[in-house]
């Protein structure tokens, strides 16, 4: 379903629940309320996503009301969920560029300095298994502007 685009900094400023990738994979074999709400999400932030057209290249679920630890990042024509990511590993070399976000004004660009590349590990839904990779470039870009939505931080 396409959901909002949440604009309250307030709301935006909470960090998702907690949610561990152990957890995760049992709500996948014994299915459950759990489960069935991690998929509503991935499938509202989907449909979200896809309704807002080139300008969204990744939404977080707390973007779209939910405290759920998820986001979705496009790569290529599709967007690929990222569900309960943890970070592995980030390089050590920064790099300054602009970003936007949905829950701004679209307008605005922001001067944001970011790891070069990052490592995490999350649930991969397709595969239902825990996924290490790491993201370079505006990928890497991407993810850390999503994580930072995870944690409650904006831009």
């Amino acid at each position: 379903m396409i959901k909002e685009i949440v604009l309250d900094k307030e709301f935006l400023s909470k960090p998702s629940k907690p949610l561990t990738l152990i957890a995760v994979l049992d709500m996948f074999t014994g299915g459950g309320e759990g489960l069935n709400r991690i998929k509503e999400v991935v499938r509202d932030l989907t449909d979200t996503a896809f309704a807002n057209g080139k300008s969204c290249i990744g939404l977080a679920a707390n973007q779209i009301g939910s405290v759920q630890p998820i986001f979705v990042m496009k790569v290529g024509k599709f967007y690929v969920p990222i569900v309960a990511p943890q970070v592995v590993a980030v390089s050590k070399e920064m790099k300054s560029d602009s970003e936007t976000c949905l829950s701004f004004p679209r307008e605005k660009r922001f001067k944001v300095r970011r790891h070069k590349w990052i490592t995490i590990k999350y649930f991969d839904m397709f595969s239902e298994v825990i996924v290490t990779r790491k993201f370079k470039k505006f990928e890497a870009r991407v993810v850390q502007h999503e994580l930072d939505h995870l944690k409650g931080k904006t831009i």
